[in-house]
């Protein structure tokens, strides 16, 4: 599962690095996405990489979800960074109303309690969604799943103690769901330079892995590791290419 899939890259380059590990298995793509546009370009990737375009639907994952009688084996998903999700109460136009509407309706999932996906409750900045996104996908996760959801540093930094977002965190590791953090080098993206991260998360965690957490700093300053190859185009803020594990000058640590 994408719960935030725009035209559907992600699956599809998950769909084909799983069948180059193993060209037998069966992968069956999911993904939501709220604009009605970007889903129906969506839709004609997934047609003709022969997946079910039932199983890719225009949805709200903020308040919706789409797939209530599915668990998922894997999820990922490179959330929107710093979008509004409630009314700041200063404007009256026809987005403040449509956030009124979508306000109204992730109160109604936050009733819930631990029925719904707001279990840990919401952040307190109403400007940044990241952490509703990770409440999804464990929401939604299996509980021998793994997810890896991309986001800036806002999820690990934001919010003073007991604020929403410190709440959340509270929450994640008091369940020990989160698994590890990689910090990626910047310039890997098209529309920031900024380093980003990537968030692993698992139920079930092995046993000797529990009550612990992973972090990774492959961010690669330096160049040391190769991490990274400078791209031969730029495009936007993304001047930077995919990790070359095999062109690693040393050996990684343990």
């Amino acid at each position: 599962l994408d719960m935030a899939c725009v035209a559907g890259g992600m699956l599809s380059v998950a769909d084909s690095t799983v069948k180059a590990v193993n060209e037998n298995v069966i992968v069956n793509l999911y993904g939501q996405e709220s604009d009605p546009k970007i889903h129906a370009v969506c839709l004609s990737d997934i047609l003709i990489k022969g997946q079910d375009v039932k199983n890719i639907k225009c949805a709200n994952t903020l308040y919706e979800d789409a797939f209530p009688k599915e668990e998922m084996d894997f999820i990922l998903a490179n959330p929107p960074f710093g979008t509004d999700w409630k009314p700041s109460g200063s404007k009256k136009d026809e987005k403040a109303e449509n956030l009124k509407v979508q306000f109204a309706k992730i109160n109604d999932e936050v009733a819930k309690k631990e029925k719904g996906k707001y279990e840990a409750g919401l952040p307190s900045d109403g400007t940044d969604c990241q952490m509703m996104f990770i409440q999804h996908a464990l929401y939604k996760l299996k509980k021998t799943g793994k997810a890896c959801i991309i986001s800036n540093n806002k999820p690990l930094f934001a919010g003073d103690v007991g604020s929403g977002e410190s709440n959340i965190r509270k929450w994640i590791l008091d369940n020990d769901y989160l698994e590890a953090i990689i910090k990626l080098p910047g310039q890997l993206f098209y529309n920031t330079g900024i380093n980003i991260f990537l968030n692993v998360f698992t139920k079930q965690k092995v046993e000797n892995r529990k009550k612990k957490i992973l972090l990774i700093n492959a961010s690669d300053a330096e160049g040391e590791f190769n991490f990274h190859k400078t791209a031969k185009k730029s495009a936007g803020n993304k001047r930077k290419t995919g990790w070359d594990f095999k062109a690693c000058k040393k050996e990684l640590p343990e």
